[in-house]
């Protein structure tokens, strides 16, 4: 047995000593070979650095192309994007503007900094052009009878909903025959009619439906909103039947209830067809 084991040392402990020694020595050997990448790497950051700082030329941020900026350093995501900003009409005024591109690093634009050339004619040209006063739009002018809510909307001031019941009412009155006749919208303030009324016209040719005063009822006459008034249609009709047919406007000044703003604002809508 003795005999036996002194055999097996003979055989397999040169291999057990030099893995042990090898695995030492890789140990030692890995140290060292860090501590040399990290020497090495350092001088590669420093060669990389004195290429950069020796490639860097003055360079115009508006104007300087795309395989100049690869040259001084620019990644290339940053490139497109100044790109695209530029080609959007957006202008660099001052050197710090570079900073608002998104992903533009601050230590990378610190060693730009110094070889960032603004021309003093072009941020004046720029600074020209962005104090210019703007070209003058046509107003837009709409027929009030003939608009629809897509054309109102475009009105300050001026929504879906008060676009629905301009027309609304514009429908139950029959047609409007004064700008005025706005204010008397649900909700629409006299500051809003003033803002919109330059933009809005009635033409003189436009027709509006009118009431046969004298072959109407109550019923029918009150779904004017100038005849929402029960007793005034009640009146008219009552005394149509009792006096017969009226001839014109001024036969309705014979009724109590038809004052001289009330006879103004039906004038338009009524008439006296037999």
């Amino acid at each position: 047995m003795v005999l036996v084991i002194l055999m097996a040392l003979v055989i397999f402990l040169p291999d057990i000593y030099f893995k042990l020694f090898q695995i030492n020595k890789s140990l030692d050997y890995s140290i060292e070979e860090r501590m040399i990448i990290m020497v090495n790497e350092d001088k590669q950051n420093d060669r990389e650095d004195f290429k950069i700082k020796n490639s860097l030329v003055p360079f115009d941020p508006n104007s300087v192309e795309k395989s100049q900026m690869l040259t001084l350093g620019f990644p290339t995501f940053l490139t497109e994007r100044i790109i695209k900003y530029r080609n959007a009409g957006g202008k660099f005024r001052r050197k710090k503007d570079l900073l608002k591109i998104y992903g533009m690093d601050e230590s990378f634009y610190s060693r730009l900094e110094s070889f960032i050339l603004i021309p003093k004619n072009e941020v004046k040209q720029i600074s020209e052009k962005s104090t210019e006063e703007p070209e003058k739009e046509e107003r837009l002018m709409l027929n009030l009878n003939l608009c629809d809510s897509s054309e109102l909307i475009r009105l300050k001031g001026i929504g879906p909903v008060f676009a629905s019941r301009i027309i609304r009412y514009r429908k139950v009155l029959g047609g409007y025959v004064s700008l005025r006749q706005l204010t008397e919208v649900y909700g629409l303030t006299d500051s809003t009619f003033n803002v919109i009324l330059p933009n809005l016209y009635i033409d003189i040719k436009d027709s509006v439906d009118k009431i046969a005063i004298n072959n109407t009822d109550v019923v029918q006459l009150r779904k004017h909103p100038y005849f929402r008034n029960y007793n005034l249609c009640n009146s008219i009709v009552n005394f149509r039947l009792q006096h017969g047919n009226y001839n014109s406007i001024d036969d309705l000044k014979l009724i109590a209830l038809v004052t001289d703003s009330t006879l103004e604002k039906i004038r338009p809508y009524v008439t006296f067809d037999r």
